[in-house]
């Protein structure tokens, strides 16, 4: 990521008499050569804030959707309810969001923003509901570095609610000048047009990811043995069995699952210890390394079917590999698991925490489905039963190959694998008035995989495109990412 904070060498008595501090932090600024700057104050349509609740009778009662900052998306640009939203008595207030409503964080994360999809709801103290003419534009400054920056020489504190609203309406932001392109115009749009490719393809991993939930979970209940499930309490045979009393193991919803798997008339069968392999984070090494020869893979980097973010390392000792193989993460998001592909990827090293299943050509589809079904919402919430701790999960290794997986029909197999990895040529003939259309159009033909790694390569030109923006550097319009 970019920076645009200058830290200055030395400070004169002056400057200590205006700030009144002796603190270096104080005299950080940003660093910007653009001067075709507006305030976001003269940008605001609309700036409301809302507030908590004042008793807990007035939350999960009613069916108004009440959002919070822990729902806000960090790495995406949009949100939208989810399973744990409350809900609550909302009288006659008047503030709420609705679909394509931009919210911006005043707490944790305060330099966040993002679109709001979905249904009406209210939002807390700590969510800002904003908006402004040419949004797309304004919003990808928003979620840039160049902002992010602003907000740490204001000296904003996590996960403290002390960022108001003057700090708010005083951000900066760039806009195109003739030194970037002789039509300026076309370089706001140029970025307005990549950030909604950028929303598309999020969108189209959320469907992505719902559909391959709505296959696995469909496939499992309409073909069951002719057994009826019935849910008990646990017995003494039973504890004894498992050889644990956490209470999640014999939680109805769980055995409600572990049934489907084991009553799958087709069966079911187990990963073998042998294929799978780990290694250790070598002793020298340095992060993040000018030059940018190998990747590092850490479990905060796999997060629901996609690759994060990308890191890199430098070392002494390597554990590498470039061949196609699943990583599996074994701390925080339990067994969440990606593909490596060395169509996207440079060689790679990952940490105790990651353990990696090789890929060979004759078995590719099988492991395609065995990290869809790891991934799948039913299998997720069964890992997270058996695994334990509470900050951080962990299931050991010999847990993990006693897990469960069903003996899907080869060409059901197929179907389901194909929503994950496949793979359509990018498109050449952009112009600015067709780009929107064909994107989406070929977006909706793309499957998770390759759009989440279009996203990355999408990112990357945006970022370098603001950066020029911002260092009013000449941008020449191009639609190749």
């Amino acid at each position: 990521m970019k920076t645009y904070i200058e830290k200055p060498k030395i400070i004169n008595i002056s400057q200590v008499k205006e700030k009144k501090s002796l603190s270096s932090f104080s005299y950080r600024k940003i660093c910007f050569k653009n001067y075709n700057i507006v305030l976001l104050k003269n940008l605001l349509k609309e700036n409301k804030k809302w507030f908590e609740p004042w008793s807990d009778n007035y939350v999960n009662f009613g069916k108004n959707y009440f959002v919070r900052i822990t729902e806000m998306d960090v790495l995406n640009n949009t949100f939208t309810i989810s399973e744990k939203t409350n809900k609550i008595i909302a009288f006659e207030w008047k503030n709420f969001i609705e679909n394509w409503d931009i919210c911006f964080q005043t707490a944790s994360n305060v330099w966040n923003v993002n679109f709001y999809f979905w249904p009406k709801a209210y939002f807390n103290s700590h969510i800002r509901k904003i908006s402004f003419d040419k949004k797309y534009y304004i919003f990808s400054i928003l979620k840039s570095s160049f902002w992010k920056n602003q907000v740490d020489i204001w000296g904003s504190i996590k996960w403290v609610d002390n960022f108001n609203n003057k700090l708010l309406e005083n951000i900066k932001i760039p806009f195109p000048s003739k030194n970037n392109h002789q039509e300026p115009e076309k370089i706001e749009n140029l970025v307005s047009l990549i950030t909604q490719n950028i929303i598309d393809k999020e969108e189209q991993i959320k469907l992505k990811n719902k559909i391959i939930d709505e296959k696995i979970e469909k496939e499992l209940r309409e073909n069951q043995i002719s057994w009826k499930y019935e849910y008990y309490f646990p017995t003494i045979s039973w504890i004894r069995e498992t050889s644990r009393l956490d209470t999640w193991l014999y939680w109805q919803k769980f055995k409600e699952f572990y049934s489907l798997v084991k009553n799958y008339k087709n069966g079911y069968s187990n990963l073998c210890l042998d294929d799978l392999q780990w290694w250790n984070t070598p002793k020298i090494r340095i992060f993040e390394p000018v030059k940018k020869e190998f990747l590092w893979f850490i479990p905060t980097d796999i997060n629901a079917w996609v690759l994060a973010s990308k890191k890199y390392i430098k070392a002494q000792k390597y554990n590498l590999w470039k061949d196609f193989a699943l990583l599996f993460s074994n701390r925080s998001n339990c067994w969440e698991c990606i593909l490596y592909s060395p169509e996207y990827y440079i060689w790679w090293h990952h940490n105790q925490w990651i353990y990696r299943k090789i890929i060979k050509k004759e078995n590719f589809v099988e492991n395609i489905f065995i990290l869809t079904l790891f991934n799948s919402k039913i299998f997720q919430k069964s890992i997270n039963n058996i695994s334990t701790g509470s900050t951080f999960k962990e299931l050991r290794i010999e847990q993990f190959v006693n897990i469960s997986i069903p003996n899907f029909p080869e060409e059901k197999q197929q179907e389901i694998a194909r929503q994950y990895y496949n793979k359509v040529e990018k498109n050449t003939d952009l112009t600015f008035e067709n780009y929107l259309e064909k994107e989406k159009e070929r977006n909706s033909k793309l499957w998770i995989f390759q759009l989440n790694m279009e996203l990355f390569e999408l990112r990357e030109t945006l970022e370098n495109l603001i950066d020029k923006i911002i260092m009013d550097e000449k941008i020449n319009i191009d639609f190749w990412y």
